[in-house]
């Protein structure tokens, strides 16, 4: 897996500024994350970007695999269609150990941002899913609302300013998922990158 150390990653034809202090960016990850939130601001013009960290407790060890995490997604899908209706659903997640410290994954959600609009009933459907799959609690990073018109223009460069910006925030934030420090230690058995797999309809 190629690790770059500098400030941008360059795909689908567009400069993306990421984070890549210390211990640089995994970009192959990184690019099929980008690939996902594409797709979706093509399937909607206003797509919600939630960003947050899953913890087990402190007496839970490491785990050989990933199964509590794909147990905690597929609650957390089935969720979200049952109270917002039928979407599609974008995320990545990256889990990270460190020698002997138990894993905590790291998580980025995409969400149809017509219909998500709040943080609020999503935290506390993670919440509380998270703690019955596996006692722990989660700690909320931040959340982001991506225009399409916007990132059009961004990528244009007809506008600079922060509101129009709001994309190239979010990626250089959520970039940090894609980190390569704390990425070594795990099974052999089990995965340090996971995305959604949504396929791309017509290209933006």
């Amino acid at each position: 897996m190629y690790l770059s150390k500098q400030d941008y990653i360059i795909h689908q034809g567009l400069v993306w500024s990421v984070n890549a202090k210390k211990s640089g960016i995994n970009t192959q990850p990184f690019k099929r994350h980008i690939d996902q939130l594409l797709i979706m601001l093509d399937r909607y013009s206003k797509v919600f970007v939630l960003r947050f960290d899953l913890r087990f407790p402190d007496d839970v060890k490491a785990t050989d695999d990933s199964k509590v995490l794909s147990i905690f997604l597929r609650r957390l899908r089935k969720q979200i269609k049952a109270h917002y209706g039928n979407m599609s659903i974008g995320y990545s997640w990256c889990r990270e150990q460190e020698r002997a410290k138990h894993q905590h994954y790291h998580l980025v959600l995409m969400l149809n941002g017509h219909k998500v609009q709040s943080a609020k009933w999503l935290c506390s459907r993670i919440r509380n899913i998270w703690s019955d799959v596996a006692g722990g609690t989660p700690h909320w990073s931040r959340y982001y609302r991506v225009n399409r018109e916007q990132f059009k223009q961004c990528q244009s460069g007809l506008d600079n300013t922060d509101k129009i910006n709001i994309v190239n925030r979010a990626v250089f934030h959520i970039s940090y998922l894609f980190k390569g420090r704390g990425k070594g230690y795990q099974p052999k058995t089990s995965h340090s990158y996971g995305h959604s797999r949504l396929k791309s309809r017509v290209i933006l």
